[in-house]
C-alpha cells in the first residue's frame, strides 16, 4: 500500500513482501551474474522488481522508490545490529530474533548512532540471511555505513578491482593489457619505402642520411615498445599479488575452521562434519561465519545444516 501527496514514495511493507524481498536478494547474492565483491551489479533493483512480481503477483512494487528504499533500510539496520553485537553489553535472542540489552545501554548507543533507533525489543527476523547478503561487503569494508551507493556498487578501481572466481576478471585484465599495447606507436620502418634512394655513388651522404633516419625510427619504436612492456609488468605483479593474497586468506580460514567450530558448545560430531563440508567449500559463507559474533555462530551453523546448502 502506497501513499499519495506528501511522502509520495511511502509504502507500508507487509511481512510477506519483506520475506519475498529478502529471499530475492539472497538469490541474487548467490548468483555470480549479479553479485560482485562490492555488492550487486547495476540493474539489480530492476531484477528484484521482476522477481517480486513473480512471487507476489500484482504487488506493484517498483525498483525506485519502493525496493531501493527498502534495501537501503535492511542494509542500514543489519549494519546497526552487527555493530551492536560487536560491543559488550549487547546480546542476541535467537528465538525472538532480536537484540537484548539494558535499555540504558541501548539509549546511550542511539545517542551516537541515531539510525539505530527502533531496534530495542523489536524482532529483526532476517538478520542471518542479511549477514550472508551483506556480510562480505562488511568484511571488505565496502561502504558499510553509506546507504546512498546501492545502485552503483560496481566501480573498478584502477585495473585491479577483482571479482575472485569470476572468469570475466581475467578477460578484463587481458583487455587492459591489449589496450596498453594498442597505444604503442606503430612502426615507421616502411615510411620511406617510396622515397627515392639514388644508386649513384656520387650521393653517399644522402644514402647515409636515409639509413640513419630508418635506424632512428626503428630505435624510437623499440624504445616505445620497451616502455609499454615496462608499464605492463607492474600490473602483472599486482594481479599475482591480489590472487595470492586471496588464496592465502581462504587457506587460513579453512585451516582455522575445525578449531573454531569445535569451540561451539552443543554441536554433535555429525553436525560438526556437516558444517565443515558446507563452509569449507562455500567461501562466502566461510567469511560470514568468521565475521559473526561468537554467540551467533551456533545458530548460523544449525541453519546452514538445516538448509543443506
Amino acid at each position: 500500500m502506497s501513499q499519495r501527496g506528501r511522502g509520495l514514495s511511502k509504502h507500508y511493507w507487509t511481512t510477506a513482501q519483506d520475506d519475498a524481498l529478502v529471499d530475492s536478494l539472497y538469490e541474487l547474492s548467490q548468483n555470480p551474474m549479479w553479485r560482485v565483491d562490492c555488492g550487486f551489479k547495476t540493474g539489480y533493483l530492476n531484477q528484484l522488481e521482476s522477481m517480486l512480481e513473480l512471487k507476489i503477483p500484482g504487488c506493484g512494487l517498483k525498483a525506485s522508490p519502493h525496493i531501493e528504499s527498502r534495501v537501503k533500510y535492511f542494509k542500514l539496520k543489519h549494519n546497526d545490529v552487527a555493530n551492536m553485537l560487536a560491543l559488550s553489553g549487547f546480546g542476541w535472542d535467537s528465538e525472538k530474533s532480536m537484540i537484548v540489552c539494558d535499555k540504558s545501554v541501548y539509549d546511550e548507543y542511539v545517542k551516537k548512532r541515531k539510525d539505530a533507533s527502533g531496534l530495542f525489543l523489536k524482532p529483526f527476523p532476517h538478520y542471518y540471511t542479511l549477514s550472508e547478503i551483506f556480510g562480505r561487503d562488511r568484511a571488505n569494508g565496502a561502504n558499510a555505513g553509506n546507504a546512498d551507493d546501492d545502485e552503483e556498487e560496481v566501480r573498478h578501481e584502477d585495473n585491479f578491482n577483482f571479482t575472485l572466481g569470476n572468469d570475466s576478471t581475467h578477460e578484463t585484465f587481458m583487455e587492459n593489457i591489449l589496450d596498453d599495447m594498442s597505444h604503442t606507436p606503430q612502426s615507421h620502418a616502411h615510411a620511406n619505402e617510396n622515397e627515392s634512394v639514388p644508386s649513384n655513388s656520387s650521393h653517399p651522404k644522402k644514402k647515409r642520411r636515409t639509413k640513419d633516419k630508418t635506424f632512428e625510427n626503428m630505435s624510437s619504436n623499440m624504445g616505445a615498445m620497451a616502455e609499454s612492456i615496462s608499464a605492463i609488468v607492474p600490473k602483472l605483479d599486482g594481479l599475482i599479488s591480489v590472487l595470492s593474497t586471496a588464496d592465502k586468506e581462504l587457506s587460513d580460514l579453512q585451516a582455522k575452521l575445525y578449531g573454531e567450530i569445535c569451540k561451539i558448545e552443543g554441536l554433535g560430531e555429525q553436525e560438526i562434519l556437516d558444517a565443515i563440508d558446507i563452509l569449507a567449500t562455500k567461501h562466502d559463507m566461510l567469511r560470514v561465519f568468521f565475521n559473526l559474533p561468537n554467540e551467533l555462530k551456533k545458530g548460523y551453523i544449525l541453519r546452514k545444516i538445516g538448509r543443506g546448502l
